[in-house]
């Protein structure tokens, strides 16, 4: 199987140079469901191409959606039945966690396995103190190893030519995704509805890197934080109360005795 998947990571970075000027990504990270995922995203503009060519591509596509859906696990989606200009396909991995430091977890489970991942890649977790956690995940994506697994060779010729020059111009994403409430300083990603994405252009000559580092404010803790601020400032103004209504009592109870006690003439 792992040798398989390496052949079809392959084409499917393959069939990517021919996707032009259409957005496409390859991505992984976790979500705000606290899943960890792998995902891939293409769209292949078929405008100007001759039948054989438009019936080739299609069939590869076929080919990866096939075995990533029903040999990997992949969730899978396509408009392959429409007869579209542009074909478009999306594949995506989840493994569920409880939480964030969990998903994290799974991340990188996910990034070392071979059979499912063309990333190599590290994730951590560190715990600063009892309410921030710092996430890191660095991801390493060698589409240029993969392209040289795919078997171009056994192309048909057309194809194989076409492959080859759109080396140079292929546009894909590669973008990777974390839980955060901050981002540290100099951190260069955008942030939004509790998670940082950051992005880079994938090369298809040389290995790629990106890395993230978030700042996450563990929620749980902070609201029984808050909770616990709020019991010892009632606790303190409870005293406080206690304590003027007792100097009130040993006012108001000197000042009797004091009127009940006879002057001396």
């Amino acid at each position: 199987m792992r040798q398989r998947h390496w052949l079809l990571a392959g084409l499917l970075l393959a069939l990517a140079l021919l996707c032009g000027c259409t957005e496409n990504k390859i991505a992984c990270g976790v979500d705000g469901q606290n899943n960890a995922y792998l995902h891939y995203e293409f769209n292949v503009d078929t405008t100007g191409m001759d039948p054989a060519m438009k019936t080739e591509i299609w069939s590869g596509l076929r080919q990866l959606e096939v075995y990533y859906r029903y040999d990997l696990g992949f969730t899978a989606s396509d408009n392959f039945g429409q007869d579209p200009t542009v074909y478009h396909l999306e594949m995506t991995l989840r493994r569920p966690g409880d939480s964030p430091a969990q998903a994290l977890t799974l991340l990188g489970e996910l990034l070392q396995d071979p059979t499912v991942s063309p990333f190599t890649g590290s994730v951590t977790a560190q715990q600063a103190d009892s309410r921030i956690s710092t996430y890191t995940a660095q991801v390493r994506l060698e589409a240029n190893r993969l392209l040289d697994t795919a078997g171009l060779e056994n192309f048909p010729q057309s194809l194989e030519a076409q492959l080859r020059q759109a080396v140079d111009t292929a546009k894909v994403e590669l973008e990777l995704t974390l839980p955060a409430s901050e981002l540290p300083q100099g951190e260069e990603a955008v942030l939004e509805n509790g998670l940082a994405r950051k992005t880079v252009q994938l090369s298809f000559t040389e290995p790629t890197e990106l890395k993230l580092t978030t700042l996450q404010t563990d929620a749980e803790t902070t609201v029984a934080a808050a909770l616990e601020d709020l019991d010892a400032r009632a606790a303190t103004a409870a005293r406080r109360e206690r304590w003027a209504l007792i100097l009130g009592v040993l006012a108001l109870v000197t000042g009797l005795v004091l009127l009940l006690v006879p002057k001396k003439k």
